[in-house]
């Protein structure tokens, strides 16, 4: 071998292991690499389940203000069902109302007249006498007196009836807007 060929061969095993001793450079920096790569990714994932339990707990604690809202105002609403009745029990139990007061003031109207007339018939008995046109006339006259009074009261529980249909309307209408104004302070509407 020539002194060329030496010097060359010197050169390529110098180039040869300049380069082992690069790819052993590279292979050390890319095992840094690595090591800091699985540092930093367990610190993102430590940080993130972190970040997800605060944001769990936090809508856990919104859940849970929210859950003890509704139950406040579920407890409400079963306090106003006992003290409220709802618009279709109140007609039903008016209308009911209204038919009781009608039959009993028939029924009372009718009772009436069978008293007027065996006490008519009782007078004129005792009298022995027929009864004449004139206490005719003015057993006709309390009875016409009677059944104004008899009236007067009916139409008098009828305005009552009235006005407590109106006042209970009133008072539904004053609860559909707290209501209403809950649910949109709640932001559920």
């Amino acid at each position: 071998m020539s002194r060329h060929e030496n010097s060359r061969l010197g050169e390529r095993i110098a180039h040869e292991r300049e380069l082992r001793t690069a790819e052993k450079a590279a292979f050390e920096h890319e095992r840094e690499v690595r090591i800091l790569y699985d540092q930093h990714e367990r610190e993102l994932r430590t940080a993130n389940e972190a970040a997800v339990e605060k944001a769990r707990t936090a809508h856990d604690e919104v859940i849970e203000v929210r859950l003890q809202n509704l139950n406040h105002f579920a407890e409400r609403m079963e306090q106003l069902q006992t003290t409220y009745l709802p618009i279709a029990r109140f007609e039903r139990d008016h209308a009911a109302l209204v038919e009781r007061y009608e039959r009993e003031y028939k029924a009372l109207f009718e009772r009436h007249l069978r008293d007027i007339e065996i006490l008519s018939t009782k007078i004129g008995e005792q009298e022995s006498v027929t009864v004449r046109q004139d206490s005719s006339a003015e057993a006709t006259k309390e009875l016409l007196a009677l059944t104004r009074v008899s009236t007067e009261a009916l139409n008098t529980n009828r305005r009552w009836l009235i006005g407590l249909a109106i006042a209970t309307l009133i008072s539904l209408a004053g609860l559909a807007m707290t209501l209403f104004q809950l649910l949109e302070h709640q932001g559920t509407i």
